[in-house]
């Protein structure tokens, strides 16, 4: 069964490897999809802060927790490489929900 801290550590790669997406939509699909698929296991564990409030979180058994951290431990490579590629052929264009312009001090 995997440890507290090794979730959280696994669960932070996972975000970092979600935020490499240069593309809005799919930055915000992939960060919203770890943190409702690390909510149960984060919540097994008695994680009460690094989960968001507003993602409801069942508690697994310790065999459903065990298959779980070994399909996420997988998953988390993939999302690294599919964010970085997608960085790569990026194209400049921004969406309306994008902050583009940088008086105001964001890019």
């Amino acid at each position: 069964m995997p440890t507290l801290a090794q979730v959280q550590s696994l669960y932070a790669a996972t975000r970092a490897g979600a935020s490499r997406f240069a593309s809005y939509n799919f930055h915000a699909y992939f960060l919203r999809r770890t943190d409702e698929s690390f909510a149960p296991a984060l919540a097994t564990l008695g994680d009460t802060t690094t989960i968001p409030a507003s993602v409801g979180a069942r508690k697994l058994s310790e065999a459903d927790l065990a298959k779980w951290y070994d399909a996420a431990k997988a998953a988390a490579p993939v999302v690294e490489r599919a964010g970085e590629i997608n960085a790569l052929y990026a194209t400049g264009d921004k969406l309306v929900v994008e902050n583009t312009d940088s008086r105001h001090g964001k890019a």
